[in-house]
């Protein structure tokens, strides 16, 4: 930041959408020295609760500037309202209404709690993407308050016309008075350290991402003449959202779809994902490998062994299939979790196609989450294709996730909380872990939390095994919003939840330590508390990242 710059508060923000940080980053480079730039700032209106104001500007000798920043393409509607629309979603926004209630919050703040005089205020709307309409002009939202995409280079400037054209009793602050209101605000910014704060973003987070991961689905298209191909990417790249709206696409052009990934718990969760949309969009049958093969040979043993899941499950599936009704196959098979698919497997998802050297296989996987080693697709010889940028997962979490694999994807600006680390040896590590979840219950909403274990189950996992062998009861807890979900690491493979707690409990024989915590690690979108022993966590992280990590105790 150039030391001619205005004072920054934050100085360095957190931001829920990247259309804010644009605008943030022009105005340091506009504003002159004695103004103030707040970011994400909230204030408490004693008649309404909390407003929030995405920037402020409070300059001396001008006045303080409220501003709502709009980002995507934003239109005016011949009814004369305010729309966002992107790719798959439109929706009403009033950004003057919201800029107007902080501006009213602000006024008060203002007079009852910094006891100064009133002060020149006024609201803007920044649309960085978009045109305002030509000749629009409102006597309650001014053209003069409206900063769109050619404005930009000015937008300083337009800041203090908007300003000087409030003709009103209140005056523009002094710089001593700048100051005091400053610093009085100071607590109501957005600290990523803050886990209350956090918590209180994750519906905005969600939006974010589900943007970024719509806006992807346009590779879909481009590809719409291949009909066998991987899809590669590492965890949070959108890989599992793509698979969706792949099996989605074929449906809808009347294709009778096969969706498969490996764990029973996804499997589930996309199966009431699909349940929502259209029945003619919708895969025809949604399930695990091995719950299909199951369905289709009826030769489970009572007590198979790993060989029997391995080989002969597969064998039993390819020989049913070979054997089935052509109007029983499938015109296209979509796969997720594709890196752990054994090669056996891939023969009986071929002979499950009505044609099996010509219909559809889109595989979508991340080899660095190969928990098991399998082959995965290679015989087949699909076309790769690969995701290379990081949708889900904040900054701390995304960057320490890099640092654990050989091509790491690029990472966007999502700020947030570093990764918290609880020192512990490794049999206190689930008790650590339940206390910090306890900690998170003031702020966060239990639906939001998630408890991973890297070894054993955790307990609360073991009393619904125990209450219901078929593991449907505890599956069924996944849903249930009053309560944390505790499950282990690789059993919650493929799914994420805004907050997780993993407890770094050991690892099983069959496992691979680096991968398991890999997978625990980039399940959290916004928030991850690691609790274990330093020596074992370092051996496989490296000393470097664990130094980005914010240390602290349960109580904290």
């Amino acid at each position: 930041m150039p030391s001619t710059g205005p004072h920054l508060l934050p100085e360095e923000p957190y931001f829920a959408h990247e259309s804010e940080r644009e605008v943030w980053n022009l105005l340091r480079a506009q504003l002159p020295p004695q103004a103030y730039l707040l970011a994400s700032l909230k204030v408490e209106d004693p008649s309404r609760g909390p407003m929030e104001a995405d920037l402020v500007v409070i300059w001396p000798g001008e006045g303080v500037a409220v501003i709502e920043v709009k980002g995507g393409n934003v239109t005016l509607t011949s009814s004369g309202q305010w729309q966002q629309n992107d790719r798959n979603e439109r929706r009403y926004i009033d950004p003057f209404g919201q800029a107007k209630r902080a501006q009213y919050a602000l006024h008060r703040w203002i007079q009852d709690k910094v006891e100064l005089p009133a002060m020149r205020t006024a609201v803007l709307v920044v649309l960085p993407h978009s045109f305002a309409p030509v000749g629009y002009e409102r006597i309650d939202e001014p053209r003069l308050n409206i900063i769109d995409r050619s404005d930009l280079p000015s937008a300083a400037d337009k800041i203090k016309a908007a300003l000087g054209a409030r003709i009103t009793g209140a005056q523009p602050p002094s710089e001593a008075n700048a100051e005091r209101l400053a610093e009085s605000l100071r607590q109501g910014l957005l600290d990523p350290n803050d886990l209350a704060q956090m918590g209180h973003l994750v519906g905005d987070r969600h939006a974010q991402v589900e943007a970024l991961v719509r806006n992807q689905e346009q590779l879909l298209e481009n590809l719409r003449l291949l009909n066998r191909f991987e899809v590669r990417g590492a965890a949070g790249t959108g890989k599992t959202a793509l698979a969706l709206a792949q099996a989605r696409r074929l449906s809808a052009q009347g294709k009778r779809v096969l969706f498969l990934c490996y764990t029973r718990l996804l499997a589930r969760d996309l199966r009431k994902r699909t349940e929502k949309w259209p029945r003619e969009e919708r895969p025809a049958v949604v399930k695990t490998f091995h719950n299909l093969a199951d369905e289709w040979h009826r030769q489970t043993p009572e007590k198979p062994d790993q060989a029997f899941w391995e080989y002969q499950s597969a064998a039993l599936l390819k020989e049913a299939a070979l054997a089935a009704r052509a109007e029983d196959r499938f015109d296209a098979v979509v796969i997720d979790e594709a890196q752990d698919f054994g090669n056996e497997w891939w023969w009986a998802v071929k002979a499950l196609l009505r044609e099996p050297e010509s219909g559809g296989i889109y595989a979508f996987g991340d080899d660095d989450q190969r928990i098991f080693n399998r082959e995965g697709a290679q015989a087949l010889g699909l076309v790769p294709i690969c995701l290379t940028t990081n949708l889900r997962n904040t900054k701390p979490i995304a960057s320490a996730a890099a640092s654990m694999i050989a091509n790491p994807p690029r990472l966007l600006d999502f700020d947030g909380a570093p990764v918290i680390f609880v020192d512990c040896p490794r049999e206190e590590a689930v008790d650590r872990a339940d206390g910090m979840t306890e900690v998170l219950f003031d702020d966060w909403e239990p639906r939001n939390i998630v408890l991973l274990t890297t070894g054993t189950r955790h307990p609360v996992e073991v009393e619904h095994l125990e209450a219901d062998a078929t593991g449907d009861l505890h599956e069924r807890a996944l849903w249930d919003e009053d309560t944390v979900y505790y499950a282990t690491a690789m059993k919650f493979k493929g799914l994420e939840r805004p907050a997780v707690v993993i407890a770094v409990n050991g690892f099983l024989p069959h496992a691979r330590p680096a991968e398991v915590l890999y997978v625990a690690l980039t399940r959290a979108r916004d928030l991850c508390v690691i609790c274990g022993d330093a020596a074992e966590i370092e051996a496989i992280v490296g000393p470097e990242v664990m130094a980005t990590w914010q240390r602290r105790t349960v109580t904290e």
